[in-house]
């Protein structure tokens, strides 16, 4: 159906580690080809799953703040509406970023920006690009090789203007439910 399917990938991954001939070092070979360019068909459903993690991330933790600050999830969860596969996009995002603290160290990027409610906007999301880049360089020069590589530099400009989107697109249901809580708010 064209979507990525993480549950299949860790299902793989799951089953495949408990054979004895499993090589987790083989996983480079996938990560070697997803940036290849016989893999650019496979690299846009990846991107979208990526932008939906990094998004119920980053809107996840706006909520929070945003009802810490008014002293209502009600109302925060009425301006920042949950998606239907939030939740499930946010564990995994959850669980991808401890993976990747457990092996690269300090390496985990700040979610909240420079946006309304501390959102990450575009310039945001380039800092925080920048500053993994140079974690990884320094940490894991296997892995800053294959970042460097045209397909994986496609990925990442595809993931910033896939959460450049959806930023826009929570933008304007927040300034237009923040309307009508007002409006809710203002009438006898």
């Amino acid at each position: 159906n064209g979507q990525f399917r993480w549950s299949r990938m860790e299902q793989l991954v799951r089953e495949g580690s408990k054979s004895r001939d499993f090589d987790a070092s083989q996983l480079w070979l996938l990560a070697e080809w997803m940036v290849s360019p016989t893999a650019e068909g496979v690299r846009d459903p990846l991107v979208a799953e990526l932008s939906r993690i990094v998004d119920a991330m980053a809107v996840g933790d706006a909520r929070r703040r945003l009802a810490a600050s008014l002293g209502s999830d009600a109302s925060a969860a009425a301006l920042l509406p949950e998606g239907a596969q939030e939740g499930v996009a946010r564990q995994r995002g959850e669980m991808l970023a401890g993976v990747i603290a457990k092996r690269m160290g300090a390496l985990r990027p700040r979610l909240e920006g420079s946006g309304p409610l501390g959102l990450p906007l575009p310039r945001d999301l380039q800092q925080a690009q920048e500053a993994i880049m140079a974690q990884v360089q320094n940490t894991a020069p296997r892995l800053y090789r294959l970042l460097t590589q045209p397909g994986a530099i496609d990925m990442v400009a595809k993931l910033g203007s896939q959460i450049g989107r959806r930023f826009a697109a929570r933008s304007i249901k927040f300034v237009l439910g923040s309307q009508d809580l007002q409006s809710g708010a203002s009438r006898p």
